[in-house]
């Protein structure tokens, strides 16, 4: 009953309160558009940050062998090299 009796009201305040709902939904649409891109951005560093902090230690073992393949390219590729006169 109390309900019905404060309806009129409600529906008063309710059309009141209206322009204010929207305004507070178009800058919330407003902050998404300009934040979005930011978060996107941080978000993709982060990932490549993380990335290379967990394949750091998994490549790190394996640069002696790359500094020996490199210096043995190196005296194969001097050694082969035809003399120039």
């Amino acid at each position: 009953m109390l309900c019905l009796l404060l309806l009129p009201f409600r529906l008063l305040f309710g059309l009141l309160l209206l322009p204010l709902l929207l305004v507070r939904i178009v800058l919330k649409v407003l902050a998404a558009v300009v934040l979005l891109p930011i978060l996107i951005a941080v978000a993709c560093i982060g990932l490549l940050v993380g990335a290379s902090a967990l394949s750091l230690p998994i490549l790190l073992p394996l640069v002696p062998f790359l500094l020996l393949a490199s210096f043995v390219w190196s005296v194969v590729g001097a050694a082969s090299r035809p003399a120039t006169v």
